[in-house]
Order: structure tokens, then C-alpha cells, then sequence
């Protein structure tokens, strides 16, 4: 299977920021409004064991799952990228099974890098990892794009990071 995406600038971000549960080691969405007309699928896809939800037009939605503060490494100088509001899309959505993530391959090894000063985390796999194109697909989660590979998250964590 392919794990290829595209983009689309325009638009308002996704009205959310990612909790952080200490106990369960996990983030989740919180939706700072009622949560817009999405029409979900019950598809997704992880990077790692972060579960990327697919909206039924092929974007991606939001993310959750295991991603445990213990490994968030600091390393100081990075930045938080620059990113224009848009929608990024899985183009292999036709290939999914509803309720069963499947794992883009290569991401097994990803990382969590914190930001120093900051409740971001970068997750990809090298701290120098190259974006050609960084969307903001809410306020607190920016995907980075190379050659129509995820090569990059950048999540806004807030809560208890233990």
C-alpha cells in the first residue's frame, strides 16, 4: 500500500489542542467548539502509535494515541515552523478498512522532541527531519509534507506531561 498525501491551503484550522493523560500516556484532541460537520469514516492511519483519523473526503482529521512524555527528548534550537491553514489528504483512503489503523511504514523509529520554552512537540524521525511544506490543519497540530510523505508532526500539548 501507498502512503501518499496531498495538500490544500485555505480555510480555517481545525478548532482544537491536544490534551496530554499522564495516566494513560496519551494524547487527545479537545475541541475548543462544537465539533464541525466532519462525516467520519472510521478510517486511519498511524505514524507509530499516533492514530491519524481520516475525514470521509481523504483529510486528515485529528489525532490521539500512545505518545508517552518519558520519550519526548529536549533539544534545544528547535523551531516551531512556519505553516498556512489547510487540509492535508491520504490519497489510499479506498484501500482502508474502517476501524483498523494501519501503520505508515518507517515510522516505527520516529521520535518526540520537545521544544524547548514551549508545549510543542515535534514528532519525526530526526530533530533535522526536512519539510517542504508545513499545514496547519488545527491550531495546535501542523503537518510537514516532503515529496508527498509525512515527514513531520508538530503537536501543542497541553496538560499534565508528568
Amino acid at each position: 500500500m501507498k502512503f501518499d498525501f496531498t495538500y490544500k491551503f485555505g480555510g480555517q484550522p481545525y478548532p482544537f489542542r491536544f490534551t496530554y493523560r499522564h495516566a494513560d500516556r496519551a494524547v487527545s484532541p479537545e475541541w475548543l467548539e462544537a465539533l464541525p460537520p466532519l462525516s467520519r469514516s472510521g478510517l486511519s492511519i498511524c505514524v507509530r502509535d499516533l492514530i491519524l483519523e481520516i475525514g470521509a473526503d481523504g483529510g486528515v482529521v485529528e489525532a490521539w494515541g500512545y505518545f508517552p512524555s518519558e520519550a519526548w527528548h529536549n533539544r534545544p534550537g528547535l523551531t516551531v515552523p512556519a505553516a498556512e491553514a489547510g487540509r492535508v489528504f491520504f490519497q489510499g483512503s479506498d484501500s482502508l478498512t474502517p476501524g483498523v489503523s494501519t501503520r505508515i511504514p518507517g515510522t516505527e523509529s520516529w521520535q518526540s522532541f520537545a521544544i524547548v520554552g514551549t508545549n510543542w512537540i515535534q514528532f519525526s524521525s530526526a530533530p533535522d527531519a526536512k519539510s517542504d511544506i508545513h499545514v496547519r490543519i488545527a491550531s495546535g497540530f501542523i503537518c510537514g509534507l516532503a515529496s508527498g510523505q509525512i515527514v513531520g508532526l508538530w503537536l501543542l500539548v497541553e496538560g499534565n506531561r508528568g
